[in-house]
């Protein structure tokens, strides 16, 4: 089967999209085009890499670049489009108009985030959320299939189109690197310098904990921007490579991968959080009930209250002072993880969801 994957917000490398899904189906033996921002077309691992240009500006992304990426698409005629973002939905009506079969993959619960979003105003915010929600219920009805993160994602959308599956976003399993030698007890967040991911609280708890090293990577906030927040045992590591991830996780005692309470924060769809888990570290999670249920049930990690950062200081001085619970759990959350929470098993649902279209 020739398959294109379309995106015009996600790196070609994506872990999701183009490591787990585009590899997986190549390897299956379909033909696996993705179009999307880069450098240029190039083949990598399997799939054709077809390029256009990256502009992130908020009217490009809803009004020019679905329309550039349309153009390149169309000349890849496969037997089916597979898309990744919200400001898809109307090419994707547009292909299906055209007679092509079209899967949505929704990787986030978008009525949920427009309502936590700061940048939209608070008198907007529930009208737009509602919009988005009428919009992917309503056109997900004419997908050959809808692909979703989670399963409270999956119940929404299987009211609307019966072909609908939850591939989670479960770590691929591959050879961490060893770890270097290192005098501080470390502790790392990869989910970016925002507010959303508990970067207040992170930062005011390595003030208070000056023994003890911290380190964050991912995207960052204009408001963090200025760096000054950076001290001796708190530093920014910048946007990290799959691979550089791998490096930090193999050099952190300890993973924090908290959120925010917000409603696309409630359910446990995070790569990050299994991807520690595999790393065999424990994890510090934020105190929302599915999430708290989860670490009492494999006991890989402790639920932090979001209250203040001193539930945070007390949970990472917790794991510093008794290593050997601390390695239990990171022990604990790997055997999780091969038994029933690897890519492995997504990987068979997303081959057999193909079989069937």
């Amino acid at each position: 089967m020739k398959i294109c994957h379309l995106s015009t917000v996600h790196l070609y490398n994506d872990v999701r999209v183009f490591k787990k899904e585009c590899i997986s189906l190549a390897n299956a033996g379909h033909d696996v085009s993705f179009v999307v921002p880069h450098l240029g077309d190039e083949s990598l691992q399997g799939v054709n890499i077809i390029a256009i240009t990256r502009n992130m500006a908020k009217f490009s992304r809803v009004f020019i670049q679905p329309f550039k990426l349309l153009k390149r698409a169309l000349k890849v005629k496969p037997d089916v489009f597979h898309f990744h973002d919200f400001e898809l939905w109307p090419i994707a009506i547009i292909l299906r108009m055209l007679g092509y079969k079209v899967v949505a993959d929704v990787h986030e619960d978008v009525p949920a985030q427009l309502r936590q979003r700061s940048w939209v105003p608070k008198y907007l915010k529930l009208p737009l959320s509602s919009i988005a929600a009428f919009i992917e219920n309503n056109l997900s009805r004419f997908m050959a299939g809808v692909i979703v993160a989670d399963t409270t994602l999956k119940a929404r959308f299987e009211q609307y189109n019966r072909n609908t599956i939850d591939i989670c976003n479960y770590p691929l399993l591959y050879e961490l690197p060893e770890p270097t030698t290192k005098s501080k007890f470390s502790v790392l967040s990869v989910g970016g310098v925002f507010d959303e991911r508990c970067a207040d609280l992170i930062i005011k708890a390595s003030k208070q904990l000056e023994d003890v090293s911290f380190s964050i990577g991912g995207g960052i906030a204009s408001s963090y921007q200025d760096l000054s927040w950076q001290t001796d045992n708190c530093r920014y590591l910048g946007r990290l490579s799959f691979e550089q991830v791998q490096v930090e996780y193999s050099n952190a005692d300890i993973i924090i991968v908290m959120f925010s309470d917000a409603p696309n924060h409630r359910d446990i769809k995070s790569n990050r959080f299994f991807e520690s888990m595999y790393a065999s570290k424990a994890v510090l999670v934020s105190a929302m009930p599915n999430w708290v249920d989860f670490v009492d049930r494999y006991q890989c990690g402790i639920a932090v209250d979001l209250s203040s950062s001193q539930a945070l200081i007390e949970a990472i001085t917790q794991l510093k002072e008794d290593k050997q619970s601390t390695t239990e759990m990171g022990r604990r959350g790997r055997e999780a993880v091969l038994n029933a929470f690897s890519w492995n098993s997504e990987e068979l649902k997303l081959n057999s969801f193909y079989s069937a279209i």
